[in-house]
């Protein structure tokens, strides 16, 4: 009889252990891979494309955020434009274009507010009519707009061209609301007679210049340059603020992050 009560202990005493171990594992946390799969998205859910010469270009978007980043690569091939698939959107406010894309048409985008397109090289290539609400501009893969006006008449209070070789006020007059302006490699920075932005608060050109020339329309500084003229003056430190305060027609400005007044 002992011999039997031991042994049904020992049978439930076993089974108790192994319905806990079961138990234990079915409350067990699993890991979460929901966010894993959250960061990859469906590239077929968000846009639409067709494959062109060199990439692929952007057809559609079929999404509803406001801030986009466009990718890259589409099934191992290189976006190369956005084509028309953001025209007329009216809910996007940022939208970030990668290296590869240098062409698009963003017209009658009236809530976007921010562009960054390194990718574009030709004030051409980037159609912006009708961004009513622009106040961010970064341009950063134009190197050359010689002869090219901006005729967007647009809010952009910052704008950034730091490979622009050569910076013309006429080309950019339309901008009258400009705060900031980034042409940090221009070898030099054109003026003439035309007037800037009264907003204008803070500029970035670049550092090698040290040359200014006078303007025959106006009598004052219409140019800043690295290439010394034969009617070039040097910038000293004696005459750094009124050459600056001249040449941006501000009573003070900032330049490369210092303050001049005159």
């Amino acid at each position: 009889m002992k011999k039997f009560m031991s042994l049904l202990s020992a049978v439930i005493l076993c089974y108790l252990c192994v319905a806990c171990d079961f138990q234990s594992k079915d409350n067990e946390i699993e890991p979460d891979t929901s966010s894993e799969n959250a960061s990859v998205t469906d590239i077929t859910s968000v846009y639409e494309w067709e494959e062109v010469s060199g990439g692929i270009k952007l057809t559609k978007y079929l999404g509803d955020e406001k801030k986009i980043v466009v990718p890259a690569s589409i099934e191992n091939k290189a976006v190369i434009s956005i084509g028309v698939a953001f025209s007329g959107n009216i809910v996007v406010e940022d939208i970030e274009l990668p290296d590869s894309v240098n062409h698009g048409d963003l017209t009658g985008c009236k809530a976007l507010k921010r562009i960054i397109a390194p990718g574009i090289s030709s004030l051409y290539n980037l159609n912006m009519e009708g961004c009513d609400s622009l106040e961010y501009l970064d341009l950063s893969g134009i190197e050359e707009a010689s002869g090219i006006y901006f005729s967007y008449l647009l809010p952009v209070q910052e704008l950034k061209l730091p490979k622009l070789k050569e910076f013309s006020l006429w080309q950019f007059g339309s901008l009258s609301e400009l705060r900031k302006l980034d042409i940090s490699s221009a070898t030099s920075v054109y003026v003439g007679y035309y007037k800037w932005p009264s907003n204008l608060e803070e500029v970035k050109i670049n550092e090698n210049i040290n040359n200014y020339t006078i303007s025959s329309d106006t009598g004052k500084v219409g140019m800043i340059c690295i290439d010394k003229y034969s009617d070039s003056k040097e910038i000293t430190q004696d005459n750094v603020s009124e050459v600056y305060c001249e040449l941006f027609q501000h009573e003070k400005i900032v330049v490369n992050g210092v303050e001049y007044k005159k």
